[in-house]
């Protein structure tokens, strides 16, 4: 209501006392008193001023109203874009993962008490003694737990089979 008033303010400010129109011309000039005047100039500015109101508020409305429309365009495409540079980060990411994972080569030594045992060839022992313990069943997963003071290496294999080597 603030903005309606002064729009309103603004405009009568704008108005000159030239541009207002005479309503009752049928009396001459010189029959009309200062005072008269005075009045009627009063009453036809505040004519103007009701008019300029209503009109700066049926425009701040539809200002208002494509403002809104605008906004919510602006926020829907904005929503779109970040949604899309989202996905191809994360793809971006998920690529860059893999390609670390397939050229990352690992090789891991337990050292202890001057023993080295490769991991790869502790768990190709393991699955010896699994196979050579007379399990037909594929090995699928392995676990291993090393306890380096033992001189030994505890397993499951397939989550069921347990056991323990020699380092």
């Amino acid at each position: 209501m603030e903005e309606k008033e002064k729009v309103a303010e603004e405009t009568v400010e704008k108005i000159h006392p030239d541009d207002v129109e005479v309503v009752n011309e049928e009396k001459n000039e010189d029959d009309i008193s200062s005072a008269e005047m005075a009045a009627k100039l009063k009453d036809d500015l505040k004519k103007a001023v009701s008019m300029a109101t209503k009109s700066a508020s049926k425009s701040l409305s539809k200002v208002g109203k494509e403002a809104g429309k605008t906004a919510k365009e602006v926020a829907k495409t904005a929503g779109e874009k970040v949604a899309k540079v989202k996905d191809e980060t994360v793809k971006a990411a998920k690529d860059t993962m893999d390609k670390v994972k397939k050229d990352c080569k690992t090789e891991f030594y337990i050292q202890y008490q001057g023993r080295e045992v490769k991991e790869e060839d502790l768990v190709e022992q393991i699955k010896k003694k699994y196979q050579n313990e007379g399990h037909e069943a594929a090995v699928t997963s392995v676990k291993v737990y090393v306890k380096p003071e033992d001189g030994c290496a505890y397993y499951v294999i397939n989550d069921e089979c347990a056991g323990q080597i020699q380092l």
